[in-house]
C-alpha cells in the first residue's frame, strides 16, 4: 500500500515544506500520520524560516505545527541576477541576506636601498729625512694609506601591512511579507545583495576593501669609510703605507612602511524594521521563505 499523500488546501504538503531527515515529533504521532513528510528542522533561535500556520493535521484540537518544528519551503542563491516566481499556493515570504567582507588592500613594497657610504679620507702623508746613502741627506715622502670604503646602504624597509576589508552585513525579517501568489522576486547577489519584493527594496552592500599598505622606507647611508693610515717617517718604510682605513659600518635598516586602513563595513537599506549584524566571512546568500497562510 502507498503512503498517503498529505495536502494543504489542494498543495502537496512535500510543495511548502524543506524536506529533510527529521520525523513528526512522536508525542502526537499515530497511524493518521504514517507517511507524513520528513523535513529539515528550523532554526528554533530565530523567528525566521519556521512554518507557522496551522497546517490543518490535528489530533485533539493540536495540530501538527505545534509539535513538529518544520522549516519552510525556501529558495537560495549566491550569485545570481535573476526573477523567482512566487509559488501559486504562497502569499507570504520572509529572508535572509548576507553580504560578504571586503578584500584585503596589498602589501607594500620593500624599501630602497640606502646609499653607499663615502670612501674614508687618504691618510697624511709621511716624510723620511737624513737618509743614508746613495741619496744622502735627501727627504723621502711616504704616502698616507687610502681611506677604506664607504659601509653598503641599509636594507629597504619592509612594505606596509595590507589593510583589512571590512566586514559584511547580514539582516533578515522576522514578520511575513505579504506578496501575491504568481508573481515574482527579483534577485541580484552578483556584487551587493540586492532582492525586490513588492516593489520594496532590501539590500546589503559587501564590506568594502582595505587600502594597500604604504612602501617601506628607503634605508640609511652605508658609513663613512674609516681614514687610511699616515705615511712612515722612516727611510726603510714603503713608498706607501699598507695601513687602509677599514670599511665603513653598513647603515641602518630603513623603517616599515604605514599600514593600509581597513575598509568600510557593508550597511543595510530596507523599508522595514529587520534585524542585522555583522559578517566577517566571504560568505554571501540570499534566502526566501515561502509561507501559505490560513
Amino acid at each position: 500500500m502507498s503512503n498517503p499523500k498529505f495536502m494543504y488546501k489542494g498543495t502537496d504538503i512535500n510543495s511548502i515544506i524543506t524536506s529533510g531527515s527529521s520525523s513528526v515529533n512522536t508525542g502526537i504521532t499515530t497511524s493518521a500520520y504514517s507517511g507524513f513528510p520528513s523535513y529539515n528542522p528550523s532554526n528554533t533561535n530565530v523567528d525566521l524560516d519556521k512554518v507557522k500556520n496551522l497546517l490543518l493535521y490535528q489530533i485533539s484540537n493540536t495540530d501538527i505545527v505545534s509539535k513538529s518544528n518544520i522549516q519552510a519551503a525556501s529558495y537560495k542563491t549566491v550569485d545570481k541576477n535573476e526573477s523567482y516566481p512566487i509559488p501559486a499556493w504562497c502569499n507570504g515570504v520572509k529572508f535572509y541576506i548576507s553580504s560578504a567582507k571586503g578584500s584585503s588592500g596589498t602589501a607594500g613594497n620593500k624599501g630602497d636601498t640606502g646609499a653607499q657610504g663615502a670612501q674614508g679620507a687618504k691618510g697624511a702623508n709621511g716624510l723620511a729625512k737624513n737618509c743614508p746613502e746613495p741619496f744622502g741627506n735627501e727627504k723621502r715622502p711616504r704616502d698616507g694609506a687610502s681611506g677604506g670604503p664607504g659601509g653598503a646602504g641599509g636594507d629597504g624597509g619592509p612594505g606596509g601591512t595590507a589593510g583589512e576589508g571590512g566586514a559584511g552585513v547580514y539582516f533578515y525579517s522576522t514578520s511575513l511579507i505579504p506578496v501575491t501568489a504568481g508573481s515574482s522576486v527579483s534577485i541580484d547577489t552578483t556584487s551587493n545583495m540586492s532582492l525586490k519584493i513588492s516593489d520594496s527594496n532590501y539590500s546589503a552592500n559587501k564590506g568594502q576593501s582595505g587600502t594597500d599598505g604604504s612602501k617601506g622606507n628607503k634605508g640609511e647611508p652605508g658609513g663613512q669609510g674609516n681614514q687610511g693610515g699616515p705615511g712612515g717617517n722612516n727611510c726603510n718604510s714603503d713608498r706607501t703605507s699598507k695601513a687602509n682605513g677599514n670599511t665603513g659600518v653598513k647603515g641602518a635598516a630603513g623603517k616599515q612602511g604605514a599600514s593600509g586602513n581597513k575598509g568600510s563595513d557593508g550597511s543595510v537599506s530596507s523599508p522595514t524594521t529587520v534585524t542585522q549584524g555583522t559578517n566577517t566571512t566571504d560568505s554571501k546568500e540570499i534566502t526566501i521563505y515561502f509561507f501559505a497562510t490560513t
